[in-house]
């Protein structure tokens, strides 16, 4: 799944030294802990996209069925 992949991503990035809190020019993230808190919470995030694209499907999908 898509949020599956983002918490691999952030982790990889916190591996390689190159995880930052906030924007890129933010300090880098040094603990774990924090590495799993922005990785939990971009896994949030995309799951939410997710399901947001995934109503506005359906909601076009029946106004085409309407019409």
């Amino acid at each position: 799944m898509k949020y599956d992949k983002k918490f691999s991503k952030v982790m990889e990035e916190y591996g390689k030294h190159e995880l930052h809190s906030g924007s890129k020019t933010g300090p880098k993230v040094t603990k774990p802990s924090q590495a799993r808190a922005i990785a939990y919470s971009e896994q949030k995030r995309a799951d939410r996209q997710r399901r947001q694209k995934s109503r506005r499907d359906e909601a076009l999908r029946k106004r085409i069925k309407q019409a």
